[in-house]
C-alpha cells in the first residue's frame, strides 16, 4: 500500500505520514513508496498510537496545565519489547462521566458535524457515465471502471470517505448507456441486412458471377451502386426481369512498355464514354442523345490493372429510373 493512501486513510498530511514511516523503520520513504504488508501493519499501529496520544492531550481543559507539551518526534512508538505504545498520563477533565470529544479532523469537525469527504472518483465516474449516453462504449466502460475504483477506495477508508451512492448511480447510468448503444448498433445491422435482403428479393434471378475477363455484350447484370471500377459482376437471367444489359466491351489500346502504369480514372473515363456512345445506336437502334435510356461505363481498377493485366472497358444500358427490364433492350429503339 502506498504512503499516500495511508495518509489519506488517516487524514494525515504527507509529512506526518512520512514521519510515521521513519518510526516504522522505512527511512527513505516518499509519498508513492509501496510498503510491504508488515510495514503497512506497523505503520497503522504507530498512526493509531499517535492519534490516541493527540486525543489524550486534547482532553486537557481550557486553562489547565498540560503535562504533555508539544508532540515529540515519536513518543507514540511502540516499546522495543513489543508491549505497545507508552500510556500517557490522563489529564484531568471537567466532567469525567462525559466521553471526551475527538479532535478536529477525526470524524467530526469543531462543531461536531460529520467531516467525512466524498471520494473525487465517484462524481467523476458519474460525469463520465452521462457522457456515455452521447458517445458510444468507451466512456461507459471507463465510468464502470472508475466507479468500481471509487467504491474500493471508499471501502478501504473505513468510513472516512463517502460517495458510494454516486458511484452506484454512475454504474447504473453507464450500464444504461452501453445497453442503448448495443441496441442501436444491433438495430442498424438488422436494418442493413433487411434492406440488403429486400434489394436481393426484387424479382431478378441471379445465376452466377461475371469476371472482368468473361463479361461480354448481351450479359445481364446488377448495377453496382457505389463504383463501376469493379472486377466482378452479379450475372442475371436475361429471360427474367433485370436492371441492366452489357452492350459493348473493348480492350484499352496496348502499349509497347513492358509494365504500363495505371493511367488513372480521369484518363480512362473519357475514352470509355466515347466508345459507349458510339456503340449505343448499334445495340439499341437509335442514337444515345435521342434515347430515354441511360448508359454507364466500366473500366479496370488500379489493383486489377497491375495484378491481372485487366485492360477491359465496357458499357451497360439501363432505364433512367432503374426499373426492371422485361425482355431485352437490344433494338428496342427506346
Amino acid at each position: 500500500m502506498q504512503v499516500l493512501e495511508l495518509a489519506d486513510e488517516f487524514h494525515l498530511t504527507t509529512s506526518d505520514a512520512l514521519e510515521i514511516c521513519v518510526a516504522a523503520g522505512v527511512t527513505d520513504a516518499v509519498a508513492t513508496t509501496e510498503l510491504t504488508t508488515a510495514q503497512t501493519e506497523r505503520w497503522r499501529k504507530l498512526a493509531t498510537a499517535r492519534k490516541e496520544w493527540q486525543e489524550r492531550n486534547d482532553r486537557v481543559p481550557v486553562g489547565a496545565a498540560s503535562s504533555f507539551g508539544p508532540l515529540p518526534p515519536a513518543p507514540w512508538e511502540p516499546s522495543v519489547d513489543g508491549s505497545g505504545p507508552p500510556v500517557a498520563p490522563t489529564a484531568p477533565t471537567m466532567n469525567p462521566t462525559e466521553p471526551a470529544p475527538l479532535g478536529p479532523g477525526w470524524g467530526t469537525d469543531a462543531d461536531g458535524a460529520d467531516s467525512s469527504r466524498i471520494s473525487p472518483y465517484a462524481p467523476a465516474a458519474l460525469a463520465l457515465a452521462v457522457v456515455s449516453l452521447i458517445f458510444p462504449f468507451v466512456p461507459g466502460f471507463g465510468a464502470l471502471a472508475l466507479a468500481w475504483y471509487a467504491k474500493s477506495r471508499i471501502e478501504r477508508s473505513g468510513g472516512r470517505m463517502t460517495g458510494e451512492r454516486l458511484a452506484t448511480a454512475a454504474q447504473v447510468v453507464a450500464a444504461i448507456g452501453i445497453t442503448l448503444w448495443i441496441l442501436l448498433l444491433a438495430f442498424t445491422i438488422y436494418a442493413d441486412v433487411r434492406d440488403d435482403a429486400a434489394a436481393r428479393d426484387d424479382g431478378q434471378v441471379e445465376i452466377g458471377t461475371l469476371g472482368w475477363d468473361t463479361i461480354a455484350p448481351g450479359d445481364c447484370v446488377r448495377i453496382p451502386r457505389a463504383d463501376l471500377g469493379v472486377s466482378d459482376w452479379t450475372r442475371l437471367d436475361c429471360a427474367a426481369p433485370h436492371e441492366a444489359e452489357v452492350f459493348a466491351t473493348e480492350d484499352v489500346a496496348p502499349t509497347t512498355a513492358a509494365v504500363e502504369p495505371y493511367p488513372g480514372r480521369e484518363s480512362l473515363i473519357p475514352g470509355a464514354t466515347r466508345l459507349c456512345e458510339e456503340r449505343f445506336e448499334e445495340y439499341v437502334g437509335m442514337p444515345y442523345a435521342a434515347s430515354q435510356l441511360q448508359l454507364a461505363v466500366f473500366f479496370p481498377s488500379s489493383s486489377n490493372w497491375s495484378t491481372n493485366d485487366d485492360r477491359t472497358i465496357g458499357c451497360i444500358v439501363f432505364r433512367e429510373d432503374y426499373a426492371l427490364i422485361d425482355g431485352t433492350l437490344a433494338q428496342s429503339r427506346r
